[in-house]
């Protein structure tokens, strides 16, 4: 491959794998069937996952007969990751959503026009990204950008397609709202908030106002970076005649017992509480503590048949460890969801 060719991979895409490599090999499949090979560095961080989905994913990647490598995360360091379609990073250790993809990105801003976080259990059915950064280069006061993403096994129905802001909280666009635009013939609308699922951004955002917040372990990071842009007045918008299918669920279909819904329930609720001390002062933080533990009682009350006493240690421990607690890091992540703590 000549320097022309690498000189011309202007995004990096960050995909995460955990255990999840046929979803991953079938993401990376259906992107380069329709995008320029010569455009684009994939990164698959595999977040330790086990020597038999290692192994599988190997296997995938050779048979797509890309230019690749594979390496550790000592070594990515030191590659020019551009002379290479896509990069195979093996992690020592899971290190969770935000912290797997800084890793990818925190030292490649330099070399790179925009990045992409896309999850591995999404799927393409165009060059949807190509049009994206397109728009990205002729909008320059838009920072950040996605499109409208569907359910994978229902190609009709829009799982998201951004956001509004509503006191500490988000209220998602319907999908009969984003067909009123199209009908319209608005193909882009600004957004408060778009998910990490698929979210483009320039470079140059992520060096001005910093990459995803590491303060949690799994969830809550985008919507953290929302907000900072928010706070940053940075433009976000989603491009509702483009298109993603999201395999929604597939991975967290290995725990679906009633235990397991709840306790990724409780970590969804305190990473919220926690991450809300950050933008509120504290009087405001605790009056709208106050009012979201009664929102969250009455539903989680309703969700668990009534089970009032039940219930309350649940609003209680959530409120407990959010005025304790400044992060919630893999650590506790997983002592919650072993059911240590609730």
């Amino acid at each position: 491959m000549g320097t022309k060719a690498m000189n011309q991979r202007r995004t990096l895409i960050s995909i995460l794998n955990y255990n999840g490599s046929k979803d991953t090999l079938e993401c990376i499949q259906s992107f380069y069937k329709y995008e320029d090979k010569n455009s684009y560095c994939i990164v698959i961080w595999d977040n330790a996952s086990a020597e038999s989905e290692k192994c599988i994913l190997k296997i995938g990647i050779l048979a797509m007969k890309l230019r690749y490598i594979t390496c550790t995360e000592e070594e990515y360091k030191e590659i020019d990751i551009k002379n290479y379609e896509l990069v195979l990073v093996f992690s020592k250790s899971n290190l969770g959503f935000a912290k797997g993809n800084n890793a990818v990105i925190r030292n490649q801003l330099d070399k790179f026009e925009a990045i992409i976080l896309l999850n591995n259990d999404t799927e393409f059915i165009s060059d949807t990204t190509r049009r994206l950064v397109e728009y990205l280069d002729l909008h320059k006061d838009t920072g950040c950008i996605t499109c409208a993403i569907y359910y994978w096994a229902q190609r009709n129905k829009v799982w998201y397609a951004g956001a509004k802001f509503i006191a500490g909280s988000r209220k998602a666009y319907t999908e009969k709202y984003v067909q009123k635009q199209l009908d319209r013939g608005n193909r882009a609308i600004q957004a408060d908030y778009i998910t990490g699922c698929y979210l483009i951004v320039r470079s140059d955002i992520y060096k001005r106002y910093g990459i995803l917040t590491e303060k949690f372990f799994f969830g809550e990071e985008d919507y953290e970076f929302c907000r900072r842009m928010a706070q940053n007045q940075i433009k976000i918008e989603v491009l509702l005649d483009e298109a993603l299918y999201h395999k929604v669920g597939t991975s967290i279909k290995r725990n679906t017992d009633i235990q397991g819904i709840v306790r990724r329930s409780f970590i969804h609720h305190l990473n919220r509480f926690i991450d809300m001390k950050q933008y509120y002062s504290r009087l405001y933080w605790n009056v709208w503590r106050f009012f979201s533990s009664i929102y969250i009682f009455l539903l989680m009350w309703r969700k668990s048949g009534y089970q009032t006493v039940w219930i309350y240690t649940y609003i209680r421990k959530l409120n407990h460890y959010a005025v304790l607690r400044e992060e919630i890091d893999k650590s506790f992540f997983e002592s919650v969801v072993r059911g240590e703590i609730f």
